[in-house]
């Protein structure tokens, strides 16, 4: 490869990256904030179906196919612009953590709350509610929007909850 077809090929590279569309460039910039918040929690990861201890997952993924237990997305904050919700693990404990979305891509991570008992349960949504809980019961928490304080806030635990 010459030094001019290097540079060309560098070019038509950069020019793919900026045309590329606002969806790749959104997962794109999801990824690299998921990497660094993995990054910056070491013993944790990024909840995957495998961490689920739950013995009515398969029946939540037949139920509504696609479903990943700790990841959700929505527009929590209602503003227009789809939100991410992701679960850290470490054994059976989570925290959950929310990526506002922005024009720009996605706004520092923010934890929500933290579980000793995440691998019991998955993320949902609910309009614009984000909501864990245990699957097919009533022990769940929620957060919703709360504009004058301009946070997600605990919108509701059941008196059956693993946790006050």
């Amino acid at each position: 490869m010459t030094y001019r077809s290097f540079v060309l090929s560098g070019i038509a590279l950069l020019a793919l990256g900026a045309c590329a569309s606002p969806a790749v460039q959104t997962d794109s910039a999801l990824r690299v904030r998921l990497d660094s918040l993995v990054a910056g929690h070491p013993g944790w990861h990024l909840g995957t179906t495998a961490d689920s201890k739950n013995q009515y997952l398969t029946q939540m993924q037949r139920d509504e196919p696609g479903y990943e237990p700790y990841r959700a997305s929505g527009d929590f904050d209602r503003d227009g612009i789809n939100d991410v919700a992701v679960v850290l693990v470490r054994g059976d404990s989570g925290v959950i953590v929310w990526l506002r979305g922005v024009s720009s891509g996605y706004a520092s991570p923010l934890p929500i709350d933290s579980l000793s008992w995440a691998s019991n349960g998955g993320l949902f949504t609910n309009h614009d509610t984000l909501g864990f809980g245990v699957f097919y019961s009533d022990v769940f928490r929620s957060w919703a929007w709360d504009s004058a304080a301009r946070a997600l806030r605990p919108a509701s635990h059941t008196p059956g909850s693993l946790e006050p």
